[in-house]
């Protein structure tokens, strides 16, 4: 796992902004299952994937040389993944209404985008301290 962990910085946020651009930009990006799970899968499933887009942001920071001295969570880095990975779900559903593929913008995507990102801060915010010492290999 560390291993993996251990990319060049910003790796891992840019193969999950690849990840999810081709999720949410391309036709149909994965095989048909029928009528759906259930009504507003797709809300959760944006959901997720931005908590992604907002968590990935902030270990990337975390595990950079700038991170290495950030044992309490830093707010504004916090924001600014929340803030960056709100602004990407904004231009992937104007893209998505801009470009003729068979799918349109929604904005309750776009909310479910922003919740995502939201949470992720949430649990950045309670986790940052034992990631950190984790990854660093320090005392709690």
């Amino acid at each position: 796992m560390r291993k993996l962990l251990s990319m060049p910085g910003y790796t891992l946020s840019a193969m999950v902004l690849i990840i999810i651009l081709y999720l949410t930009l391309h036709p149909k990006p994965l095989p048909d299952i029928g009528s759906g799970l259930f009504e507003g899968a797709d809300k959760v499933v944006h959901m997720l994937m931005f908590l992604g887009m907002a968590g990935i942001l902030g270990l990337d920071y975390l595990r950079s040389p700038a991170g290495r001295y950030k044992p309490e969570p830093p707010r504004f880095i916090v924001l600014l993944a929340v803030v960056i990975s709100s602004a990407i779900g904004a231009l992937v559903e104007v893209a998505q209404g801009a470009i003729n593929m068979g799918r349109g913008e929604d904005f309750y995507d776009f909310l479910a985008d922003v919740a995502g990102a939201i949470i992720a801060g949430l649990i950045m915010m309670l986790t940052w301290k034992r990631v950190y010492c984790w990854w660093w290999n320090r005392e709690q």
